[in-house]
């Protein structure tokens, strides 16, 4: 820095431009332009009459200058230093507006700095304040600024002042710096929830587990706690009906649930809740079996290798087997022997165990296969009727095979009617037919004929003596009167004769059965005559006259 001399001050104090210290303030003037021009950095201050001094009250003598004037000088050479570099000029940077999400404009700060002294590769940019509150600003080595939020999810609004720094025209000391603020605001969007980690969640095997918003640590910027939510979505291995999941049968371990808490308009993300699922003994079942086949009336074992058996806790030769009574059977152990004559599907119920457990009982299915059987006659069981009683029974004729056998009568007494079908058989036996009878019927299934002999044995009953003679009804006055009974018995007993009614003038004799006597001329008319015939047991039989 270069400095015009002062000059004498004149009478009335003012800067008097003397001629020669004009001249050598010239040459002064001169060379320092020039040097300047040379590229130096050279600054000329007029001491001369620049410092508006005032040649008597501002100077002590002709060359120092009191306080008054040391301050005016002092002025003056701050002036020109200053004047060496300007400020830089900062022109408005735009306020930016951005949805919460979303990134603000990178700023190039070239566009809004002018210095007149320095190139933009030369400022120096930073922020006031240095670590703004809610923004990270960022400024690269081409002075281009990005600003981002902090926080994702804050809103709000913040001011920032830009400032950019000199080099100060090479001289350090003499740096300076303009600025400019802008503010940056970020509205408001909502935000989804979010889960942040889950609490411990067991449930026992083939059991239901109610999930929900105490099932995991979950928050919203948004939006309070308990304005959220809890979904369980669909996965694999469960079912779930609303939030209650239910872990596939058998399973143990642990199972991962597909949950999301919403705030009512967004879902969180998808989160893999962890289930843990306690083992149990699960029983045996039997889910099906191999074909059992058997003859009828032929016996067959059931084994367990006959079912299909699964236990999803043990092995095959852990699991014990079981067979129980059913109908069309009989069993000793886990034989069992088809009823007789039973064909078709026998349900045997069989069931299976672990060491724990037992499965439900299963119906084991045994086809019993047909074979032909001869068709079969059931006699009644009364085969006795009595002489001149009404006889009525039935014979059962059965074939198991369900067919309908061919009915023939063979030998059949002549007072009994049997017809084949229903099997009724009837009649009425008479005295000749006494004793025992024979009766022969067969039957045929087409395969089998059999013949069925039975006996129906005829009861003798008592017989009234039967009178054969036929009474004498007139006679003659004064001439003798004669008829006798005479009567059989169809049991041969000995027949008995006895007058119950005789008129008075004839007389009977019971040994001979003869009634004899002579009627009067008194005794004409008509007489009531009653004669019995007895075998001396229940019967009497009446012969009565006039």
């Amino acid at each position: 820095m270069v400095a015009k001399i002062l000059t004498f001050k004149n009478s009335f104090g003012e800067c008097d431009e003397n001629f020669a210290i004009n001249e050598y303030n010239n040459d002064v003037a001169n060379l320092v332009n020039n040097r300047i021009s040379s590229g130096d950095k050279l600054v000329l201050v007029d001491m001369q009459c620049g410092a508006e001094m005032h040649y008597i009250n501002d100077m002590i003598d002709n060359l120092h200058p009191n306080s008054s004037g040391e301050n005016k000088m002092g002025t003056k050479w701050f002036e020109a230093i200053n004047s060496i570099n300007t400020c830089p000029q900062v022109f408005d940077i735009p306020d930016q507006n951005k949805a919460e999400g979303a990134n603000f404009d990178q700023i190039q700060l070239d566009n809004y700095v002018d210095d007149i002294e320095d190139p933009d590769a030369n400022i120096t940019w930073t922020t006031i304040p240095q670590n703004p509150t809610n923004f990270i600003v960022t400024i690269n080595t081409q002075r281009i600024a990005t600003i981002t939020p902090k926080n994702p999810d804050w809103n709000g609004s913040e001011t920032i002042t830009f400032v950019a720094t000199d080099k100060g025209n090479l001289l350090t000391k003499l740096k300076r710096s303009g600025q400019n603020a802008a503010t940056f605001t970020v509205h408001p969007v909502n935000d989804p929830p979010k889960i942040n980690f889950q609490y411990s969640v067991n449930v026992i095997e083939d059991n239901s587990v109610l999930l929900g918003m105490s099932s995991v640590n979950a928050s919203d910027v948004d939006n309070p706690y308990q304005d959220l939510s809890f979904m369980v979505q669909d996965g694999e291995h469960y079912t779930h009906i609303g939030n209650t999941v239910t872990p596939e049968k058998d399973r143990n371990g642990n199972v991962m649930v597909n949950v999301v808490v919403s705030d009512g308009l967004l879902h969180s993300a998808v989160f893999s809740l962890r289930v843990d699922i306690s083992p149990v003994n699960d029983p045996p079942v039997i889910t099906d079996q191999t074909t059992v086949v058997t003859n009828e009336e032929v016996a067959v074992s059931i084994l367990k290798s006959h079912l299909i058996i699964e236990d999803v806790d043990n092995n095959l030769s852990e699991i014990s087997f079981t067979v129980f009574d059913g109908l069309h059977y009989t069993r000793i152990g886990n034989t069992i022997t088809p009823n007789k004559d039973f064909f078709g599907t026998l349900l045997v119920p069989v069931q299976v165990s672990d060491l724990y457990e037992s499965s439900p009982i299963y119906q084991l299915q045994v086809n019993v296969m047909n074979v032909n059987d001869p068709p079969l006659v059931i006699l009644p069981e009364n085969l006795l009727v009595k002489e001149n009683n009404y006889y009525s029974e039935h014979i059962l004729i059965f074939d198991p095979d369900s067919t309908t056998p061919e009915f023939t009568k063979v030998l059949v007494p002549a007072w009994l009617t049997i017809s084949p079908n229903p099997g009724e058989m009837h009649g009425t036996a008479g005295s000749t037919s006494v004793g025992q009878n024979t009766v022969t019927i067969r039957v045929s299934d087409g395969v089998y004929s059999i013949d069925t002999t039975f006996y129906i044995m005829v009861e003798n009953t008592n017989d009234p003596p039967v009178i054969k003679s036929s009474p004498v009804i007139t006679g003659d006055d004064y001439k003798s009167y004669y008829y006798k009974i005479e009567a059989e018995d169809p049991d041969s007993d000995l027949v008995l004769f006895n007058a119950i009614q005789i008129p008075e003038w004839a007389s009977f004799d019971k040994n001979s059965g003869e009634l004899t006597g002579m009627p009067k001329f008194n005794d004409i008319g008509d007489f009531l005559v009653k004669l019995t015939a007895s075998d001396g047991k229940e019967e009497t039989l009446h012969q009565i006259y006039c």
